[in-house]
Formats: structure tokens, sequence, C-alpha cells
């Protein structure tokens, strides 16, 4: 028996006139475990999403150099002055983008003022307010 038809399961919902009234997605209880019912569609869209985003690290982050480049400058050079050294030092084939300098140097600030600061309240992301 081959993995998919193993991970395969019918699921009677009653008769063929209320499939097309069933609405996804579905809870559903399988053997005791709580499960979701999607369409194989919006399933394909989840699984392409999650793979895109596990694991993802910035240009900066993969290049050691760089991080240590823009590690050391931080806090006494601007953002285009960095830029900059990076051109010259490594070319632009290796130079980040200035919108991509300026995420990892506030992710960068937003960590170490984690660390610093973690009882400080911070703000509700936007939108859920």
């Amino acid at each position: 028996m081959s993995d998919e038809a193993s991970r395969e399961l019918t699921l009677e919902v009653g008769g063929p006139e209320l499939i097309g009234h069933l609405i996804l997605p579905l809870r559903v209880r399988v053997q005791g475990v709580d499960a979701v019912l999607i369409s194989a569609d919006a399933y394909d869209g989840l699984l392409s999403a999650s793979q895109r985003s596990v694991g993802v690290r910035s240009r900066i982050e993969r290049d050691p150099e760089i991080k240590n480049f823009v590690d050391e400058r931080t806090a006494t050079q601007e953002l285009g002055v960095i830029l900059a050294g990076i051109v010259h030092r490594f070319g632009e084939q290796r130079a980040p983008s200035l919108s991509g300098l300026h995420r990892y140097v506030m992710a960068r600030r937003k960590a170490a003022d984690a660390v610093t600061n973690p009882k400080r309240r911070r703000r509700a992301p936007r939108g859920s307010r």
C-alpha cells in the first residue's frame, strides 16, 4: 500500500444532496483527534506559504562577513553610509537593498530591546486593537 493510499480517509456526510452544501473548513474529530477539513486548494496554499517562511533568513544573516560589517557600524554610522561601504568593499552582487538593511537593523534593535527591557509593554500589532 502506498503512502498516499494509507493516508486516505473516506468521510460520509450523508446523501449526495448534502455534498453541495458542505461548508469548509469543517471541524471534525477522527479517532479522538480534533482536525479541520479544508479544500485541497486551501491546503496547498498553506503548505506553500509555510515552506516559504520556514528558516528564512535575510541576505545579511546569510553572509557572515556582511553581517559583521553591519553589526560593527550600526551604532556609529547611518544606513546609507553602511550600504555604500558594503558596495565598496564587497561589491553590488553581495550588497543588500537599503530596505533590507533597514529591516535587519530594526530587527536587531528590537531583539536587543527585548533583552534589556523584558518587562517593557509592547504595542499591539496594527489591526488588532
